[in-house]
């Protein structure tokens, strides 16, 4: 261990001492109509009220915010990566009045945990955090919220995946999720779908999987949303040389276990808010909003 810790803080030494490091993730809040950030063809600042950016410590950066309500507290679950650890940790925080608080971290391994996807199903709540290094998807439920979560069930041991992302649609339990057998850039490209029992402890793969082969939207960018009638999936704009550069968003047409269709709504690259590098997630709680931007300064 003491090995490793030394390793990293080389690392470290090395991103930014050396050669400048380009992963400067931030949380930012902002508020707007949901119909005009999926569906305005051409998007704008304008379309955006409240916005607050917020920087995490040089040593660190923040990514992947989930929004959760409970108990009417609007709760932030996140990234937290220390850049000295080369490794993130799953933290939580409060979002009221325009700041930040009560934050703290939730989940450490001796892994790598990021995108923390949460949802409420059968009056429980799960966390299910992208759990790459550890080769298989960990199914968390809270014993304390937001501080205490105890391991029940972990899937695709052995396997390689990232960024599981579940939704309810016509009384089914749907997981999309990024896999690869070796390359790590598949992740950014190769989406599986599988239905999943009502108790979370079986999977059926999809037919035609992988669903999706594609830098342009194949990975996994937050909670799919629910807008009237239509269920929209964002996913993440790869670049080369930038990993998420953008957000795409994409109507889910057809969903059971033999067919998937999508269709492209809109997209959304970073110069919306200004000079940043990118923007690869976002999540939302009515008309309040939370992506991550990779800051150029």
């Amino acid at each position: 261990m003491a090995l490793n810790k030394i390793k990293n803080e080389i690392k470290y030494f090395l991103k930014n001492i050396i050669r400048k490091d380009k992963n400067n993730w931030s949380i930012c809040s902002f508020k707007s109509n949901l119909k005009d950030v999926i569906f305005s063809k051409k998007l704008n600042k304008t379309k955006f009220k409240n916005i607050n950016i917020f920087k995490p410590p040089k040593d660190e950066f923040w990514a992947d915010p989930f929004f959760f309500e409970y108990k009417s507290t609007k709760y932030i679950f996140f990234e937290k990566f220390y850049k000295k650890k080369n490794k993130g940790v799953i933290s939580v925080c409060c979002l009221k009045n325009n700041n930040l608080i009560k934050m703290k971290d939730v989940l450490e391994k001796n892994y790598h945990l990021s995108y923390p996807y949460i949802f409420k199903h059968n009056d429980n709540i799960y966390l299910i955090p992208e759990s790459y290094q550890a080769k298989k998807m960990q199914i968390y439920k809270s014993i304390n919220f937001p501080t205490k979560w105890k391991l029940i069930k972990s899937h695709f041991k052995n396997e390689i995946v990232c960024d599981p992302t579940f939704i309810k649609h016509k009384s089914s339990i749907w997981l999309f999720i990024n896999k690869t057998n070796e390359n790590l850039n598949d992740l950014n490209k190769q989406l599986f779908l599988y239905k999943m029992s009502n108790d979370l402890s079986k999977i059926t793969p999809h037919k035609k999987n992988p669903i999706k082969i594609s830098s342009y939207g194949g990975r996994s960018a937050g909670p799919i949303i629910k807008f009237k009638k239509k269920i929209i999936r964002p996913g993440q704009i790869q670049q080369k040389n930038n990993y998420g550069f953008g957000l795409v968003f994409f109507e889910i047409k057809k969903l059971n276990l033999n067919e998937y269709k999508e269709k492209k709504i809109s997209s959304i690259t970073p110069k919306v808010f200004g000079k940043n590098r990118g923007i690869h997630h976002i999540s939302h709680l009515k008309d309040e909003f939370v992506v991550d931007l990779n800051l150029t300064n």
